[in-house]
């Protein structure tokens, strides 16, 4: 009999049903229990007694409440404890106030956080009191602890710190306040200075000072009595109350109270009275500030006192009746400026004197600055003025140097005597030598030189002419510093010894002269040169002289004069491959090479057009034998 396939089904639905009803469980087989710190995702894939840390994304199996893990990690009944084991950050959570020692697999411990504290075994974790002295970080830390701070603003570990004005032993819960405030103390809104003090600033960070009518004693405490001349002070405050006066110090060392400039009190005193004369030197404010016989330099902003015309500075900077004078005291490069041609010797408030410019002479006590009868080789010159004698100055418009006209030259103090200049004459600042062709002065500064020829000239000492040098040189001929090399050539080395070499455009003979045009194969080299200036060219001699031929990676062209890139070559894309029928591509392997280009196809080392049926290769083994293979396809 047959029986339809929906009659099996049928029947197997209502077996299983009946299965179930008399209360059979059909079981099956599942993954082993899964131990803390074992990944999961999505709240899945944790078995037995854990579950997954999170609901979204990837988590970690830890404990179910009730449970706790063993030394292997297993969740057993019992509650989470301090100390207990943990890993990649689970294993604690049933402990308030608590987190893992260990964020990697790693096996590590629950531990309080930071500011709670618990024994090993407990399953609590209290918070600790702050003391002052205990630990706190970014600025946090030390709410509890009435005026006080922690004292670090960032996640480094600081202390807790009692503020200005208040005092605490380390391990206290109280910081109490000082009994009197100190000068110079920070204070803060105005506020914080306790007993006969003040914030010197009402909003923002101050010092405390004295009230009027007070003052700081040896111990900085505001006792009664006025500021005075001398007293002390501290962090720029402490002698507000003593006009024209002000602090020594503007730091946290103490100093002591003192008159401003251009005022004066005795040490005690609790005035600071202007003194009758200003001093040359004094300083002064847009024109002002300056007494007695004096004027400030500036009439806007800051300047210098010096004496009016007719009057001079005496040996104490008090201007008297009297014309300044050479030799004269003078300070801050002020009180010689009724002396024409003249200027103090400091610029500084060291005192100087008055001295003569360069060019111009005076004697001491006389009121004038004679222009020397003859300038000197190097003196400077102004808008091409300036020089005297048989000189003229180097430029027409701006600073320049004084230097011998033609026909004269600098004797040995730089005076100009007839004569033409010569090689090893005397120059300076880079002049004296102006008249000698091809010539230069070994000294650009204040220092002297000599005349000296350019490299590529010579002359003997005493000459009045620079002569190139004869000689072509050669290739491979020694040369130091890049000279030494003339003609076609140039020296190979800038710094230090080196060997000359053919310039570009140039290559050797075979008498190893340069001459015009590039470099081929079988051109003459030495000292690996010669070959160089010529992409693909290498010189197959070092020491000694040898003769151009291909680099590695090249080959002769079809003329046996040049090289050329081998199909399959390095190249670089920006510079491209000098076989025309081949071009600089990225091959399979990422690099650049020499590949031959559309409708050409490689042959050996080189490309060859796809529609010929003859194909030339020329290969040179020197320069005068040329062979030819001939492959026909």
């Amino acid at each position: 009999m047959m029986v339809s396939r929906s009659r099996i089904a049928s029947i197997l639905v209502l077996t299983i049903a009946t299965y179930l009803a008399s209360g059979h469980v059909i079981s099956r087989e599942h993954d082993p229990d899964s131990k803390v710190g074992d990944p999961c995702t999505d709240g899945s894939d944790c078995y037995g007694n854990t579950e997954c840390s999170t609901n979204v994304g990837p988590g970690y199996c830890t404990c179910k409440a009730g449970f706790e893990p063993d030394d292997t990690l297993n969740c057993v009944v019992g509650a989470e404890v301090v100390g207990g084991p943990c890993r990649s950050g689970v294993g604690c959570e049933q402990i308030h106030h608590t987190e893992c020692s260990s964020t990697s697999t790693e096996v590590g411990k629950c531990k309080c956080s930071s500011g709670f504290q618990g024994e090993d075994g407990s399953t609590t974790c209290y918070q600790a009191a702050e003391v002052v002295g205990g630990p706190c970080s970014n600025g946090f830390g030390c709410e509890h602890i009435p005026n006080s701070d922690c004292s670090s603003r960032s996640s480094e570990v600081g202390i807790c710190i009692c503020l200005a004005g208040f005092h605490g032993e380390d391990g206290g819960t109280t910081c109490t306040q000082d009994p009197e405030s100190k000068v110079g103390d920070v204070c803060i809104d105005g506020s914080g200075c306790n007993g006969n003090m003040e914030c010197t600033s009402k909003t923002g960070s101050g010092f405390c000072t004295c009230i009027d009518g007070y003052h700081a004693d040896e111990t900085l405490i505001c006792v009664a009595g006025a500021e005075v001349v001398g007293g002390p002070c501290i962090n720029g405050v402490g002698c507000e109350h003593i006009p024209n006066s002000d602090c020594s110090s503007s730091s946290s060392e103490e100093g002591i109270c003192k008159c401003l400039a251009g005022f004066h009190g005795e040490d005690g005193g609790t005035t600071c009275t202007q003194d009758p004369e200003s001093k040359v030197g004094d300083v002064c404010i847009d024109g002002s500030g300056c007494n007695g016989n004096m004027e400030c330099t500036s009439k806007t902003g800051s300047g210098f006192c010096t004496c009016i015309d007719g009057y001079h500075a005496d040996e104490t900077l008090i201007c008297v009746a009297g014309a300044e004078v050479v030799g004269g005291p003078c300070i801050n490069g002020v009180g010689c400026e009724h002396i024409p041609n003249s200027d103090c010797s400091s610029s500084s408030s060291e005192e100087g004197i008055c001295k003569c410019l360069a060019g111009f002479h005076g004697e001491d006590g006389g009121t004038t600055c004679t222009q020397d009868p003859e300038s000197k080789v190097g003196d400077v010159c102004i808008d091409g003025s300036g020089c005297n004698g048989n000189m003229e100055c180097t430029s027409k418009t701006g600073s320049g140097f004084c230097t011998c006209i033609d026909g004269y030259h600098a004797d040995e103090t730089l005076i100009c005597v007839a004569g033409a200049e010569v090689v090893g004459g005397p120059c300076i600042n880079g002049f004296g030598c102006e008249h000698i062709p091809n010539s230069d002065c070994s000294s650009s500064s204040s220092e002297e030189g000599i005349c000296k020829c350019l490299a590529g000239f010579h002359g003997e000492d005493g000459s009045t002419t620079c002569t190139q040098d004869p000689e072509e040189s050669k290739l491979g001929d020694i040369c130091t510093d890049a000279s030494g090399c003339y003609g076609n050539t140039e020296c190979n080395s800038k710094d230090g010894p080196g060997f000359c070499t053919c310039k570009t455009g140039y290559h050797a003979d075979g008498a190893l002269n340069c001459v015009a045009g590039d470099a081929i194969i079988g051109s003459a080299c030495n000292h690996n040169l010669g070959c160089e200036k010529v992409p693909g060219l290498k010189c197959n001699g070092t020491d000694d002289q040898g003769k151009c031929t291909c680099n590695d990676g090249f080959h002769a062209d079809g003329e046996g004069r040049n090289c050329v890139q081998d199909v399959g070559s390095p190249c670089n894309p920006s510079v491209g491959c000098f076989d025309p029928a081949a071009e600089c591509k990225m091959n399979q392997m990422g690099d650049y090479t020499c590949q031959c280009r559309e409708g050409f196809e490689a042959v050996g080392n080189i490309c060859k057009r796809m529609d010929s049926g003859l194909h030339i290769r020329v290969h040179v083994e020197e320069a005068k034998d040329i062979d030819i293979e001939i492959d026909k396809f």
